[in-house]
């Protein structure tokens, strides 16, 4: 325990110094799985989700959770929320009867399903397995992106600009404004990812309601429509980046 911590229990009542205790041995408990368990990314997640839910890093000398991770664990913002999010997702599959040795070994091939509804992460990993199982390999990263992007072709386009994005901001001499456009792509991948997935509903309802019958959109007009949105985040993206070179 800190000085700094000590300090502050000095000062607490003895019911108040009683839950401390109590968050403590919780957080201690944690720590001790998660380097038990450092090998496996289910095992450090879910003690990581634990430690960021119940905020139990406050009780060291850390102000944030991000902080925590970073100093305690030596993870970055986005490692440590990657290992939280796969954990997530392979409870889960877990729940949709998928097995602890159909599951891959990286963190990263379950976070691409974290942000879809549960049924459609199992749904989605049954795809994958399948496209692992006819290459004769184990499951990959790559194999679940395939069963991701056969499924949501629009978002081939917003995964294909996500890569470009990340290469250019590590470009040798990137600085602050690279930074800015980076920023300000990924909030409109955020928008046209969310948009893409409810547009083909919406879009149906309101031709049924300005034909006034019972048409339904076809699988051609479904490709035609996220065909313009992925043109529309090209688009955006050839904008932003001859911005950048103006302001060079």
């Amino acid at each position: 325990m800190s000085k700094k911590i000590s300090d502050s229990v000095n000062d607490m009542s003895n019911v108040e110094k009683g839950e401390l205790e109590n968050r403590l041995a919780k957080l201690q408990e944690c720590e001790e799985k998660i380097q038990i368990g450092k090998h496996s990314y289910k095992k450090v997640g879910d003690n990581l989700k634990r430690i960021n839910d119940e905020k139990l890093y406050q009780c060291s000398e850390y102000k944030t959770f991000e902080e925590y991770a970073q100093c305690r664990w030596g993870h970055k913002k986005s490692q440590a929320y990657v290992l939280i999010h796969s954990a997530e997702v392979w409870d889960n599959l877990s729940d949709g009867g998928l097995s602890k040795n159909q599951m891959p070994d990286a963190a990263k091939s379950l976070d691409l399903l974290y942000g879809f509804e549960k049924k459609e992460q199992i749904s989605l990993f049954k795809k994958a397995l399948e496209i692992a199982q006819k290459k004769r390999i184990h499951l990959r990263i790559l194999e679940i992106a395939t069963a991701i992007d056969e499924a949501y072709p629009a978002r081939k386009p917003l995964n294909e600009l996500r890569t470009k994005i990340n290469a250019l901001v590590k470009e040798e001499g990137s600085n602050k404004q690279k930074r800015i456009i980076l920023s300000e792509l990924r909030g409109l991948i955020k928008v046209l990812k969310s948009d893409l997935e409810q547009s083909s509903l919406s879009s149906a309802k309101n031709e049924e309601d300005e034909d006034a019958g019972d048409k339904i959109m076809t699988s051609e007009d479904l490709k035609a429509h996220r065909a313009r949105k992925a043109a529309e985040a090209a688009r955006a993206a050839k904008a932003a980046k001859a911005a950048m070179k103006r302001k060079k």
